[in-house]
């Protein structure tokens, strides 16, 4: 008895298994719109914001020759820096000039010849803390304020541990190269 309910049991669940099976159906209707995007990278985001020139402020004004404008910060909330990405990942930041990114921190020259021959630099680089990013400005010559008299587009690239630790060729200072790879959009 027991050999004929196992026997009828196998039968009736092979009929099943054979019904399901049918042959592949055409394709359905795309699903509703926003349900997905574009390929991206989840653990890959990208922060634009431009710093105008109402925006910085000066470390201590009124300190000497110039006064305020030579050492100039910028503090933005960012909540997307966890202290996980700062220990195991990568924020990196890129100055926009004419159109291209260049890394952080960055130093332009100057050379002004009236009346004499007068030489400085400008800098731009990053502080980062949980939550936070600082864009400082420094003059060298602790005197030309240029920099509280442009807007700055900053571009900041945050990259979990995972993304870096897979890209160990990648050159993380070339954005074009950074964009490429991880399939960045502008």
């Amino acid at each position: 008895m027991k050999a004929l309910k196992l026997t009828l049991s196998l039968m009736i669940f092979s009929g099943l298994i054979i019904t399901g099976c049918g042959e592949k159906g055409d394709t359905g209707q795309p699903g509703p719109p926003g349900q997905s995007g574009p390929p991206g990278n989840a653990n890959v985001l990208t922060i634009n914001y431009t710093i105008n020139t109402n925006q910085w402020t000066a470390i201590s004004p009124s300190i000497g020759p110039g006064d305020e404008g030579y050492y100039l910060y910028n503090l933005i909330n960012i909540p997307d820096i966890t202290q996980e990405i700062i220990d195991y990942g990568a924020v990196l930041g890129y100055y926009e000039d004419n159109g291209f990114y260049l890394p952080l921190p960055y130093t332009k020259y100057f050379k002004e010849t009236t009346p004499t021959v007068y030489l400085w630099e400008e800098t731009l680089d990053m502080v980062l803390s949980t939550g936070y990013c600082q864009v400082n400005y420094k003059s060298s010559d602790f005197f030309t304020p240029e920099g509280a008299s442009q807007t700055v587009n900053i571009r900041l690239v945050l990259v979990d541990g995972f993304v870096r630790k897979q890209n160990p060729d990648l050159d993380w200072s070339n954005y074009n190269l950074v964009k490429e790879r991880l399939n960045l959009k502008d």
